[in-house]
């Protein structure tokens, strides 16, 4: 059933309306466990039995709607950063987009998943233009327990206690945005993509420096209300973090609804946004008119 589904999804994607679809239920049990597959946008992946891979695998892409709204910010010759880098889809997207003469700076630090982006950076014969570096940025310096569980997708890997029984601790080590940044003589970001499952903010203050020039990145990141409350902080505390740093413009991201300014009063669920500053507008500009994705 599973490649038969895979065959009928890739020709009719379906965005909309996905996980209603009743031949799917189950579908991640569908997933052949360690298969090489071919996406839609070219990149070879290894797959496996995770909620992680259900659209790569089936659908034939991962998160859709903002790999289309990214590919019109990020252009050839750009610095990238992908901070929580998963399994490494969008570092390799970014090292594609910004060339040879580009430079991405990917972050992963729990081992297992920095593994599994090694791996794709060299499935898709990119790791060249990669410096996959196995720790994560935040505020200070330090070691943190980053906790992934048998029951959730280790794309939840988070610091935050989800108060479950099933979590697995890694040990990992945190640096801060500007050091490293300085340390590598790092010029110009053109955007950052931040998904860390509630400790965006403390990225954000780690990389103060950086992030109020006025040549600082276009930011993608993640607004997870779950995994903030664990931590005692409110979307709000986020946006906050980064008007302090001079981002003024804040927009969510929504197969659905489009690219809308943001709402960042406290909610259930997660919402991808973007951060910009007046002067990043203009660039903005083609993404902010995506709309509504279509195949």
């Amino acid at each position: 059933m599973g490649r038969l589904a895979r065959a009928v999804a890739f020709r009719y994607p379906f965005l909309p309306a996905r996980r209603r679809l009743p031949w799917l239920n189950g579908g991640v049990n569908e997933i052949p466990n360690g298969e090489i597959v071919t996406a839609r946008e070219g990149l070879r992946v290894r797959v496996m039995p995770d909620d992680t891979y259900f659209n790569v695998y089936f659908w034939g892409d991962y998160e859709p709607y903002n790999t289309k709204i990214y590919r019109r910010i990020v252009r050839r010759g750009d610095v990238v950063l992908d901070v929580g880098a998963n399994f490494g889809w969008f570092s390799t997207l970014f090292a594609r987009w910004v060339g040879e003469t580009g430079r991405v700076h990917s972050f992963e630090p729990v081992p297992f998943i920095n593994a599994l982006t090694t791996e794709t950076l060299t499935l898709n014969g990119v790791g060249s233009r990669v410096e996959l570096n196995a720790f994560g940025l935040g505020q200070e310096e330090t070691t943190l327990t980053i906790y992934t569980h048998a029951g959730l997708s280790h794309g939840h890997a988070t610091a935050a206690d989800l108060g479950r029984d099933d979590a697995m601790s890694h040990h990992c080590r945190i640096r801060r945005l500007d050091a490293y940044c300085e340390e590598r003589g790092i010029g110009p970001i053109r955007f950052m993509k931040v998904d860390v499952e509630g400790f965006e903010r403390d990225v954000f203050l780690g990389g103060a420096r950086v992030l109020s020039a006025d040549d600082a990145p276009i930011i993608a990141f993640e607004l997870n209300s779950e995994c903030l409350l664990r931590r005692s902080l409110r979307r709000i505390d986020v946006v906050t973090a980064l008007r302090d740093l001079g981002y003024t413009d804040f927009f969510s991201l929504s197969t659905r609804a489009g690219v809308k300014q943001l709402d960042a009063s406290d909610a259930e669920g997660t919402v991808d946004c973007l951060a910009a500053k007046p002067n990043q507008l203009p660039d903005l500009g083609p993404a902010l008119r995506t709309g509504r994705l279509k195949r």
